[in-house]
């Protein structure tokens, strides 16, 4: 019966080993601001990143481009007919041109800044809606979004300082529209001063679109208290397995070699679920953009999750050698 027992909490103890682990990243990786902020932050500064939002960024921005405009102004001859081979070159050519001044603004120190402070705040946004600390965003709403329009209304001010009636129709005034604003309002008055109707939710990207938050909250509420909790059952339950144990030393050799397979489990998992998700991402550039924020995110845990695997592999071995031998001959 004491054996039985022994390898039951042995068990237990590994899956809360695992637990805790995995709850620990969690929790410090996704929840933790500073750490976001830490690993997140940089981003913006690689090529990867960069030529993600340089591509999204430049479809945005051609949503602003009145073409019709252009060529009424510019591509009818004396004689009124419309001069079509010229059109879709300058279509081309205001495609490439928005596209270039997009990447040589998120290469500039000025997008690296920008892409901290918007993923912090949104970082901070969506920690307050998994954890239901929001008024405006409930369990049941629809989605969750970052909002790149301040990096968008400094790639338009630096369009228009160049050619200022490519954007828009028509525009006569210079573009001055405070940074202090929220993005709401930012929108709002590059609408009306470029005097275009700017899709909904233009300069946003949804990052969570599957209509109820209930169940993510409900993982992000365990999480908040898992770590601590998995750690300190698993102390008890490793504890308890080598006091009840008739074989201590075949006990703790069983519970090296158990946290060992968890580990190993956890890293086989985070490896393949990362490759499964960069395989969904479409788009070359996206998916160099995914792996690269996977990386940066999920590293820790996979790189981790091997160490823990070799250092308890390691541990076992020890523990079979070094420990003292029982003179019984019934395991654990």
């Amino acid at each position: 019966m004491r054996r039985l027992i022994a390898v039951l909490l042995v068990i237990l103890a590994s899956v809360s080993f695992a637990l805790a682990g995995t709850g620990t990243w969690l929790q410090r990786n996704t929840l933790n601001e500073s750490v976001w902020a830490k690993r997140v932050g940089p981003l913006g500064e690689e090529p990867e990143i960069q030529a993600a939002v340089s591509k999204w960024a430049t479809v945005q921005l051609l949503t602003t481009v009145d073409l019709r405009r252009l060529v009424d102004e510019h591509l009818i001859d004396t004689s009124g007919r419309f001069i079509g081979p010229l059109a879709n070159r300058a279509t081309t050519n205001v495609e490439a041109y928005v596209s270039q001044q997009v990447e040589r603004f998120v290469t500039s120190e000025r997008f690296a800044t920008l892409w901290k402070s918007a993923s912090t705040r949104a970082h901070r946004e969506v920690v307050k809606t998994l954890r239901d600390e929001r008024d405006s965003v409930k369990a049941n709403d629809d989605k969750v979004e970052i909002d790149f329009t301040p990096i968008l209304q400094e790639i338009i001010v630096q369009i228009t300082g160049d050619l200022p009636q490519l954007l828009g129709d028509g525009l006569t005034k210079e573009i001055s529209i405070p940074r202090n604003l929220d993005n709401e309002e930012t929108r709002s008055r590059l609408s009306a001063t470029l005097n275009v109707s700017l899709p909904p939710r233009w300069g946003t990207i949804t990052f969570y679109d599957r209509g109820k938050l209930s169940t993510t909250q409900t993982v992000v509420y365990w999480t908040d208290r898992l770590p601590i909790a998995a750690t300190a059952l698993t102390a008890v339950l490793a504890i308890g397995a080598l006091v009840i144990s008739n074989r201590r030393r075949s006990t703790a050799v069983a519970l090296a070699c158990g946290f060992a397979l968890m580990s190993a489990l956890v890293w086989i998992g985070t490896t393949v679920s990362q490759a499964q998700a960069i395989d969904t991402v479409r788009g070359q550039v996206n998916r160099d953009a995914a792996k690269v924020i996977l990386d940066i995110i999920v590293g820790p845990l996979t790189t981790a999750a091997l160490i823990s695997t070799v250092v308890m592999l390691v541990t076992a071995v020890i523990l079979g050698v070094a420990l003292p031998k029982s003179k019984k001959s019934v395991s654990l």
